[in-house]
C-alpha cells in the first residue's frame, strides 16, 4: 500500500509510512484547514479539501507539488469521493450542501447538485452507478453517470452521519444518530433498521459483514 495521509487545521497535508509510522513529507498549501482527503483509486494522486477557501487541491504525492486547484465552489469544501475509474472527483461542502462533480484531469466542472443541508459523508459505488451522500436531514442517492437524484432516504429525522456502499454495489448503509439503516440499492427499499447509532459504518472487503462504530461504546459487527 501507499502512504497514509493526514490533514490538520494548519493547512498542511502530512504523508506517513503506513507500516512504520515514519513521517515522509509535507504537502503545503495556502493556509486554510484541510478538512477532507481522498486518494485516487490507483493511488497516483491525492485530493484535499480546504474548510473555508472554497478550493480543492490535487497533489502529486511523490513530488509534494500541487497538480491542479479546483475552485469556484458554492462555499467551503468538505467531503470528497472519486469515481471508481479515477476520472471524476465529487466535492461536497457549503451550508447548502452542494456536490460538484469534476472532470479531474481537465479541471472542468460537470455538474453541481444541492441537497439543502450540509453534507456529512459521501461514497461512490464500485460499479460507478451510484453516489450516496449523508446530510443533516436525510441520505441522497444519485445516478453516478447523469448525477440525477434517484432517491431521498429519510432516517426518522436523524442526522445521517455516514454512508457506506457494499463492494458488490447492492447494499447501502446509512448511519444515523439513533439508528443504522440497511437499504437495497437497486430498488431503494429498506431492508433492516438496527437500533444503534452509527458514525462510521464499513463493509468487509468481501461484503458479507459490516461494522458499526457508535459515538460511545464498542463497535459491533453484523452479517451483510
Amino acid at each position: 500500500g501507499g502512504p497514509l495521509a493526514t490533514g490538520a487545521s494548519d493547512g498542511i497535508v502530512r504523508l506517513w509510512d503506513a507500516e512504520t509510522g515514519k513521517h515522509q513529507k509535507n504537502l503545503v498549501g495556502p493556509g486554510s484547514s484541510v478538512y477532507g482527503l481522498a486518494w485516487s483509486p490507483d493511488g497516483s494522486v491525492l485530493a484535499s479539501s480546504g474548510s473555508w477557501d472554497g478550493t480543492v487541491r490535487i497533489w502529486n504525492p511523490k513530488t509534494g507539488m500541487t497538480l491542479r486547484t479546483l475552485s469556484k465552489h458554492k462555499g467551503y469544501t468538505s467531503r470528497l469521493a472519486w469515481s471508481p475509474d479515477g476520472k471524476i472527483l465529487a466535492v461536497t461542502g457549503g451550508s447548502s450542501g452542494f456536490t460538484t462533480f469534476w472532470d479531474a484531469a481537465a479541471s472542468k466542472q460537470l455538474e453541481t447538485v444541492e441537497h439543502g443541508n450540509p453534507v456529512t459523508s459521501i461514497d461512490w459505488s464500485a460499479d460507478g452507478k451510484y453516489v450516496a451522500c449523508g446530510t443533516t436531514t436525510a441520505a441522497f442517492l444519485w445516478n453516478g453517470e447523469t448525477y440525477a437524484n434517484i432517491a431521498t432516504l429519510k432516517q426518522e429525522g436523524n442526522t445521517v452521519y455516514a454512508v457506506s456502499i457494499s463492494p458488490d454495489s447492492k447494499t447501502l448503509i446509512t448511519g444515523g444518530a439513533k439508528t443504522c439503516q440497511v437499504w437495497n440499492l437497486e430498488d431503494q427499499k429498506l431492508r433492516d433498521t438496527l437500533r444503534v447509532d452509527t458514525y462510521a459504518p464499513a463493509f468487509s472487503p468481501d461484503g458479507n459483514r459490516f461494522a458499526t462504530a457508535p459515538n460511545r461504546g464498542n463497535s459491533q459487527f453484523w452479517d451483510g
